[in-house]
């Protein structure tokens, strides 16, 4: 799943539970570990590659989505 995705499907599950941010925040927090390969490639510092990035299902620096 993309970060966008995760963070839906958090938010609705917290929503569900009465902590919809709490949710978010959480299912969100599973994909941190993206960060380091993210600022090991650039990533971080074009918001726009950032997000297209986030939303893609691609995997383009191999050590994502497998």
């Amino acid at each position: 799943m993309t970060t966008p995705t995760h963070a839906a499907l958090g938010f609705a599950i917290g929503a569900a539970l009465g902590h919809p941010l709490l949710g978010a925040a959480v299912a969100v927090a599973v994909d941190v570990d993206h960060l380091v390969t993210y600022a090991r490639q650039g990533v971080l510092r074009n918001p726009r590659l950032f997000w297209k990035t986030i939303t893609s299902n691609e995997d383009p620096y191999g050590s994502q989505r497998g």
